[in-house]
């Protein structure tokens, strides 16, 4: 009898620990819809330790693409002929201020991960943040909004390899997390 109702207990409180809450969809659904990579340019102190922007993009950019959310901008012998020249006619009938929107949106539409490491001496800071367009519908204004983050800071003993180390541990909690919510879309 005790079993069963630790059992049941724990099995309630797995249940409600997996639960997805608005909040949660707020800051992290994206319906599975693949983002952007941004990795932050870094200071020389990085390059003292041996670290480049390279090994951070291939961490970040190997873990999207395993899960699917790798975001590139189409190129343009990718595209048809048709679809080139429907979407040049359909900006040429857009007043100038609706083509210069059309831009912005293009421009900050897509949700992406921003990477930002700074060294410093003996110490880091790496911050992964998620970035999503929103409205605000009090006054109706839209923009990019950080909407989830995590960061990871202590001492690296000159050792590039323990940053990317640590950089993957925080990509694989964002992974997680992005990939709960998003669930039943990303199927």
């Amino acid at each position: 009898m005790l079993w069963t109702l630790l059992g049941i207990l724990l099995t309630a409180s797995t249940v409600q620990a997996q639960a997805v809450s608005d909040a949660d969809r707020f800051e992290l659904f994206n319906a599975c819809r693949p983002m952007r990579l941004v990795v932050k340019a870094l200071a020389s102190d990085a390059q003292e330790i041996g670290l480049t922007e390279e090994p951070i993009q291939l961490a970040a950019e190997s873990r999207l693409r395993a899960a699917r959310l790798f975001y590139t901008e189409p190129r343009l012998d990718d595209l048809s002929n048709e679809t080139l020249l429907a979407e040049y006619e359909r900006l040429q009938a857009l007043s100038a201020p609706e083509r210069a929107m059309e831009e912005t949106n293009r421009a900050y539409y897509r949700a992406h991960l921003s990477i930002d490491i700074t060294i410093a001496g003996h110490a880091y800071i790496i911050h992964v943040l998620y970035w999503k367009w929103v409205t605000d519908l009090a006054t109706n204004s839209n923009g990019p909004a950080i909407m989830w983050n995590t960061f990871d800071t202590g001492t690296h003993g000159r050792d590039a390899g323990f940053i990317i180390q640590r950089l993957s541990s925080l990509l694989d909690k964002f992974l997680a997390e992005y990939l709960r919510i998003n669930e039943s879309a990303c199927n």
